[in-house]
């Protein structure tokens, strides 16, 4: 490929990202945006899950610095983080709820994050386009159920960042970046 080929490529390649970056939200509304989040969520749980099995148990209490969640405590929060926002969208949570945040042990912490998953999945799944337009207070705001989603989304993102962060602080590769063999 030439210098010219490669240069109009590329522009073609910038204009496509910039059209989509003008599309409105709106028009990702309802049912696709659920499609979206969850296979997003699918993602998420593959990394979250395996990042959390890849760090050995006799690191799941280190900590980065005094007064910053351990490495149990930052998957747990996950964890119960994601019960909650499901709880705000309808879900029963979990009758250990208030107690998530201090399981340290590496394989209850694998089974609570797959349960807090499952029940965000579930709960996200049943919702229609017209319950994602539905409003709840959360956090001293009214939300629309869609941005509740939305933020399961985020807030997971942010803490796989954390967790990536905690891993590779430990020397371990996040599974999905290891060469391949």
């Amino acid at each position: 490929m030439n210098r010219r080929s490669s240069t109009r490529t590329a522009a073609i390649a910038l204009v496509a990202i910039a059209a989509l970056s003008l599309t409105p939200v709106a028009a990702l509304a309802g049912s696709s945006v659920k499609t979206a989040f969850l296979a997003d969520l699918d993602g998420l749980e593959e990394k979250i899950v395996g990042l959390a099995d890849a760090i050995p148990a006799d690191q799941y209490d280190w900590a980065p610095g005094e007064g910053v969640r351990t490495v149990s405590q930052a998957f747990m929060h996950m964890a119960s983080a994601m019960h909650y926002f499901s709880s705000q969208l309808g879900a029963t949570p979990p009758a250990n709820m208030g107690e998530l945040e201090s399981i340290t042990d590496k394989a209850a912490v694998a089974a609570e994050l797959e349960k807090a998953f499952a029940a965000a999945r579930t709960t996200v799944g049943a919702l229609t386009d017209a319950d994602l337009e539905g409003t709840l207070q959360l956090f001293g705001r009214e939300w629309t159920k869609g941005q509740v989603v939305y933020l399961v989304g985020t807030h997971n993102h942010e803490h796989l960042g954390q967790a990536i962060a905690y891993a590779r602080s430990l020397g371990v590769t996040p599974p999905w970046s290891r060469p391949a063999s």
